[in-house]
């Protein structure tokens, strides 16, 4: 069974499904993949996609009741991928923010362009509130695609890294392919997600992205990666310098 943290998969809500029909292909996908949990993870606070917790909530029980009408063996958690923006402690003070499964792990996504000035106070404030980071798509910032170190910095402060499947696939662009495998031979990366956003471009890519870590990094950290989702959906602890420590004690 597989477990997907990062997906697009609640209609009407951002750029993922678009109905409810687009959102019950996306489950039979996911069921015939063998992935029988996903995380719905809508934007928030990016564009004009504003999710806020009560909403997500909603949406994943009413999901899920379809789901269970259409017997279909996919199981919908509560989830939210939260741009980073200056406004993050009213939206804490709102109870805007939606973890990952109700677990301590807050999925957050970077500006493309780097980390902002503010970064650092905000992983000071979240952890504050006994919560841990998960940086969606890392391959995809251009400050860790250049600083070979900073991804290293990250995890020492207790922050996890999410690769998208499609970027080590390449569906970005090979630049972003690069970095994702990259971060791989580092063991920099401790979980893989889809971020699906239908089933024909962004689709679950998930399982084609577990082959070709396998493929470069063997089966024992393709196992752990997927372990990894499991305990991020159940709320599990995860040491986040675990594989990290191996490569630089290697290195050095």
């Amino acid at each position: 069974m597989f477990i997907d943290i990062h997906c697009h998969i609640l209609h009407g809500v951002d750029d993922g499904a678009r109905s409810l029909a687009d959102s019950i292909h996306m489950a039979e996908e996911a069921a015939r993949l063998g992935i029988q949990k996903i995380i719905a993870t809508p934007h928030h606070s990016v564009h004009t996609y504003h999710n806020p917790r009560e909403l997500i909530l909603n949406s994943v029980s009413e999901l899920n009741e379809e789901l269970t009408r259409q017997q279909l063996d996919v199981e919908i958690l509560p989830g939210q991928e939260l741009r980073l923006t200056p406004k993050y402690v009213q939206q804490h003070r709102d109870h805007e923010w939606q973890t990952l499964g109700d677990s301590p792990y807050l999925l957050v996504e970077l500006p493309s362009s780097g980390l902002p000035s503010y970064f650092w106070d905000f992983v000071q404030f979240v952890h504050k509130h006994n919560q841990r980071i998960i940086i969606a798509h890392p391959e995809r910032n251009h400050s860790i695609m250049t600083n070979k170190e900073l991804a290293h910095l990250l995890i020492q402060k207790g922050i996890l890294l999410q690769v998208n499947a499609s970027s080590l696939l390449g569906q970005y662009g090979q630049k972003i392919k690069r970095c994702a495998i990259h971060l791989c031979k580092q063991r920099s990366i401790h979980v893989v997600a889809s971020d699906a956003h239908g089933t024909y471009d962004r689709g679950f890519t998930l399982l084609s992205g577990y082959n070709v870590i396998e493929r470069i990094m063997g089966e024992e950290y393709t196992i752990q990666l997927a372990r990894h989702a499991r305990h991020i959906a159940e709320g599990h602890e995860i040491d986040s310098t675990q594989h990290s420590r191996l490569v630089h004690s290697a290195q050095s």
